[in-house]
């Protein structure tokens, strides 16, 4: 899903969330950005920047609804 114009993060997320498929993609794609490896090659002010994004856009997306579990994710 693309965030809309004006759209608060927590709107874009509460839409995701609605929707089991794009909440298992988002989460993908927050794991992938989340790498360790990936998040080395940052300055320690950007890794901090984007640490603390990615932590609050997940937890955004567990509100409300069980974990999904990571063999879903992997699948």
């Amino acid at each position: 899903m693309t965030k809309r114009r004006g759209e608060t993060v927590e709107d874009y997320l509460a839409r995701i969330r609605a929707n089991d498929l794009a909440c298992i993609v988002k989460k993908a794609d927050l794991d992938d950005n989340t790498n360790p490896e990936r998040l080395d090659k940052l300055d320690a002010d950007t890794r901090a920047r984007l640490t603390t994004k990615y932590q609050h856009a997940r937890t955004l997306l567990d509100l409300g609804r069980g974990q999904i579990p990571q063999s879903t994710v992997d699948a």
